[in-house]
């Protein structure tokens, strides 16, 4: 929990942004316009030059126009309130801070009765940190429904949907978020300003600005003054004794007279005082009010006096313009002027230490100004501060009985229900309260946290909290001072729902945060870079060493640790041990029952995530699907990877929230045209699909689609209208048809990244690639793969087409395969035009009977030429032309493979290629010739099906000038055979040995 406030506050700027965006899209209604926080609506005269006589189509406007103003009032009116609570979250760690250090500060020797107060204070702390945290938590809760609640808004409002319905929901969450202001309040959290007045007295419908009033920056920031009487108990006497008191004239006037309220914390003095300083009756006996948060300073009270005095009155604003600039000795000259001849009421809230001298002298001189019968009010948990000697009274706030606290917590927990309907809840509840340690504010933020949990099981939880050392957290005393930033650590508590030692891509891992609003939708190669290169500087994830885009958890447990409670990982446990609160769930290990996912989805009915993790092929019927589907309506995250499902039901379609599916390796056929009514959804993930023949007709509607896969798909085209989807990021696999997906959409599609493999180009006709490159522009692209079918037979379309798709220079992976025509455009043969290209590979081009000058490609390090059988020759030119020692080629190839070469017979190959690791030459049967004179930096060489150059370096003593013979393989059936300082020699390498080599060498 020492970490949880950053992800609360988090996800409550993320609810933010999303009221914020809601906002604009009202706003671009044209019906209503926001300026400020009020709504300024059609003149009337101006609606009927509009509609003239047609009165239902007028009618039907104003409804849709009141509806569109209550929306944005509310949506105004929620996010001041969210501000609000972002505030009270970020207090949340200063306060614990302050604990800690009272906690540190406490010493000394004491006597027995010292001791056991100390152990009271001490219980009292530590019951008020476990409200805290359920606060906390029970807020961050709150905030996941809203965030749901308003997403759906969100997206009716793309959809022009528009219901009172939905107004009405507005409302309650702005109920839902103003009633855990209240309750932060109560626990000391308030931040910003505000005053929050009761509507319901009100008969004109207010402006928000009405409602909720925020004070600027520079107003005094601690100050509340609401208290709702009907959620006070016991208070009354006492209320009744301090107005009595603060109304009469017996105290010693000509001394500075100071009520004080003593207790420990959350008892209810600040309450007290509020009730005291609201009442209307001293409203018409003070001529000033004021109320001020004691400053840890107490010599700079009276600048927080005058601050409040400049926000509540403002006529004094610019009299006292800038409160700190002024010295001590200016600021009670200033406070004794306003303070002339009027009866003022000052309450000091929250007083922790013996006010200094000075300014205890400072302010008992201004108010010597001031008219008989003012008073202050000082709230404190410090006993000494209360002795002052000018005290006229000091009340001391004792615990409510078991008997009160019951009828508070009963109040707030079952509303106007009878307790008693539900007798285990009453016991429970009864428990609890006795936890409260008669505490009136713990048991009424307790009240406000169970009143909509209806289930036995969140109770005994909530019991469970409020024992002694009953959370396990408690025990875990490092955590790691964590560099990351807010969004990334949200990530690694995401990170928790995979196992440990889980090897997960990052380009996965970003999408799936991207799609749960951890991250912001964005270019998704470049997120990948930064994060992987953030995190991969902290202890907690490692790199795999089998893939360099990938990471494994280190520290998994601490993940756990920093996600508190909405992660789960169904292993070998029972779904009875997932909390019912649980948010993102994956599945591990596959040994368990359809059944018991079910039971897991049953408990937790509002998951975000629902990712299997272990690849094994999973039968779901078609009706368990469908039931399936039909619990999950708050999903984000959906994958059935390797499931065996050959559809999915339409009513997928009212999964509004999903962000990502994942249905690779899937048998599915089709998809339901439903899919496309996913407005939200980001990520489309349908690799290796092989049955699947076709995407639905208006995919093109999806347009906040970032990643759509298709790589290994049984689909023979694209769909209509790609050019729609403006921003995609990830496109892995492009199909040409001849009916719809034509290249030319590309052209529109701006952002891609990452890989782009565009197959049958075949379909492509060179009149639609004279309408412009479609690839030039897309700079984001770092491998490009342009295939034809291998029956292609029309080499000057192809020659058109492959001249037409010049890449951007800064490309860096280029394969192309079965192109058909006999020679290369000059695209790929320029100077200076790839600089940053590191990997190409020719493949089956077997019209090509000449190489294009390679050698100029000056940073390329991995070239694989193969099944080219119409290449007879490979000279000089390929290397570089004209070569010179300054422009010498290959300068940087560290892989090079000839492969499938039938024709091939002379290489004059570079003399040095001062780079090259990894030679492999396959059948390439009638090649002769000489190996490269210079290899300092080689390693292996493999030679393999290519007996000519085989019998030329056995028997040719121009072998001995080979510096690197001992590195010569030659690979034959299932032998491996090289050559020592005697000469050759059988070696009983198996033939695995090779392929493994070949794998690694072409990756």
């Amino acid at each position: 929990m020492d970490y949880s406030w950053n992800l609360v506050k988090g996800d409550i700027e993320r609810l933010e942004s999303l009221f914020s965006s809601l906002s604009g899209i009202f706003g671009e209604q044209k019906i209503v316009k926001l300026q400020g926080c009020k709504v300024q609506m059609f003149p009337l005269s101006r609606l009927l030059e509009i509609y003239g006589e047609q009165e239902e189509f007028l009618f039907e406007f104003l409804e849709e126009q009141i509806i569109y103003y209550e929306w944005l009032k509310k949506s105004v009116e929620s996010e001041k309130l969210l501000k609000t609570l972002a505030e009270m979250v970020d207090n949340f760690e200063k306060r614990y801070k302050v604990d800690d250090k009272e906690k540190q500060d406490e010493g000394g020797a004491l006597d027995d009765e010292e001791k056991q107060h100390e152990r009271s204070v001490l219980e009292v702390k530590k019951h008020e940190r476990i409200m805290l945290e359920l606060w906390l938590e029970e807020l961050q809760e709150a905030v996941f429904n809203t965030e749901d609640l308003v997403d759906k808004i969100h997206t009716e409002a793309l959809r022009h949907k528009l219901d009172g319905q939905l107004s009405e929901k507005m409302e309650d969450i702005r109920r839902c978020i103003e009633s855990y202001v209240k309750a932060g309040d109560v626990l000391g959290l308030a931040g910003r300003t505000y005053k929050i007045e009761q509507l319901e007295s009100q008969k004109q419908p207010l402006d928000p600005t009405d409602y909720i009033y925020f004070v600027d920056e520079s107003d005094p920031t601690d100050y509340i003054c609401f208290v709702d009487d009907s959620e006070v108990f016991g208070m009354d006497c006492d209320k009744e004794e301090i107005i009595k008191l603060l109304l009469s004239d017996d105290a010693n006037d000509k001394q500075l007279p100071v009520i004080s309220i003593v207790g420990n914390g959350r008892i209810g003095k600040t309450t007290l005082a509020r009730l005291v300083y609201n009442e209307q009756r001293l409203s018409h006996h003070f001529d000033g009010k004021a109320w001020v948060d004691v400053p840890d300073d107490f010599n700079w009270v009276i600048k927080s006096i005058l601050k409040f005095l400049t926000w509540q009155y403002k006529d004094l604003k610019e009299k006292y313009n800038d409160p700190d600039k002024l010295e001590l000795d200016q600021l009670g000259f200033e406070l004794q002027n306003y303070l002339k001849g009027k009866r003022f009421l000052l309450v000091l809230d929250g007083a922790k230490r013996i006010p200094s001298s000075k300014g205890w002298e400072a302010l008992r001189s201004a108010f010597k100004f001031a008219a008989n019968g003012s008073r202050i009010i000082v709230t404190t948990r410090n006993k000494v501060i209360a002795s002052t000697k000018y005290a006229v009274r000091t009340y001391y706030m004792e615990p409510l009985s078991e008997e009160k606290c019951w009828l508070i917590f009963a109040k707030f927990a079952f509303g106007d229900q009878n307790p008693t309907s539900d007798t285990q809840l009453e016991v429970i509840g009864k428990e609890i309260v006795q936890m409260c340690h008669g505490l009136s504010s713990s048991v009424r933020i307790l009240g406000y946290l169970l009143r909509f949990k209806l289930q036995q099981e969140e109770w005994e939880a909530i019991l469970k909290r409020l024992k002694p050392s009953s959370d396990s957290r408690e025990n875990v005393h490092v955590v790691p001072n964590f560099r990351l930033l807010e969004d990334l650590k949200r990530c690694l508590a995401y990170c928790s729902i995979f196992p440990p030692d889980y090897e997960f891509e990052m380009e996965k891992l970003v999408l799936l945060c991207m799609a749960e609003g951890f991250l912001k939708p964005r270019s998704i190669w470049k997120t990948v870079k930064e994060v992987s290169n953030i995190i991969e500087l902290e202890p907690f994830f490692q790199k795999s060493s089998r893939n360099e885009s990938s990471f494994r958890m280190c520290m998994n447990n601490l993940a756990a640790y920093v996600s508190t409670r909405y992660c789960f990982r169904l292993e070998d446990n029972h779904p009875s041990e997932m909390p019912l609160n649980t948010r993102y769930l994956s599945l591990v290990g596959g040994k368990y029952e359809n059944s018991v996912i079910f039971e897991a989805i049953d408990r937790a009915k509002r998951l975000r995530t629902f990712l299997p993790l272990d690849h094994e092929s999973r039968h779901l019927r078609a009706t368990e699907l469908q039931n399936l589907l039909s619990k999950l309506q708050f999903l984000r995250v959906l994958s059935l990877s390797h499931y065996h499902i050959t559809e999915i039901p339409d009513s997928i379609g009212n999964l509004e929230h999903l962000r990502y599916i994942d249905l690779s390796h899937t048998p599915i056929k089709r998809l339901p045209e439903s899919v496309c009514e996913l407005y939200n959804l980001q990520s489309l993930i349908l690799s290796n699909c092989h049955s699947l023949t076709e995407l639905p007709e208006n995919t093109s509607k999806l347009v906040n689609l970032l990643n759509l896969d298709v790589s290994g798909s049984g689909l023979s085209e694209m769909p209509r209208d790609m050019d729609k989807l403006r921003n995609l990021r990830l496109l892995p696999c492009f199909i040409v048809g001849k009916k719809s997906g034509s290249l030319i959409e590309l052209k529109d599609i701006n952002c891609l990244e990452g890989t782009l493999h565009i197959l049958k180009l075949q379909n492509v006709t060179s009149e639609n690639v004279a309408h412009g490159t479609p690839l030039m522009d897309k700079h984001s692209i770092e491998e490009l793969v342009l295939e034809w079918d291998e029956n292609t037979a029309d080499p000057e379309n192809a020659r058109k087409v492959l001249a037409g798709l010049k890449p951007s220079c800064s490309l860096k992976r280029l394969t192309i395969n079965f192109y058909c025509s006999p020679k290369f455009p000059s695209w790929l043969d320029g100077k200076n035009i790839f600089n940053d290209m590191v990997f190409l590979r020719l493949s089956n081009c077997n019209s090509c009977s000449t190489l294009p000058s390679l050698g100029k490609l000056q940073k390329l390090r991995v070239l694989i030429i193969e099944c080219m059988d119409a290449v007879e020759e490979v000279g000089p030119d390929f290397n570089t032309e004209p070569p010179t020692w300054m422009h010498r080629g290959f300068r940087y190839l560290e892989r090079l493979t000839f492969e499938g070469m039938s024709k091939w017979t002379k290489w004059v190959p570079s003399n040095v290629l001062p780079c090259l690791q990894q030679l492999c030459i396959r059948r390439c049967p009638k090649l002769r010739g000489n190996l490269p004179k210079e290899l300092p930096s080689v390693e292996r060489i493999e030679i393999s099906e290519s007996q000519e150059l085989v019998t030329a370096l056995t028997t040719e003593a121009s072998l001995n000038n080979l510096h690197y013979r001992e590195k010569i393989v030659f690979v034959s059936d299932d032998k491996v055979t090289s050559f020592t300082s005697e000469g050759a020699t059988g070696s009983s390498s198996p033939m695995i040995e090779g392929i493994l080599f070949v794998t690694s060498f072409v990756g």
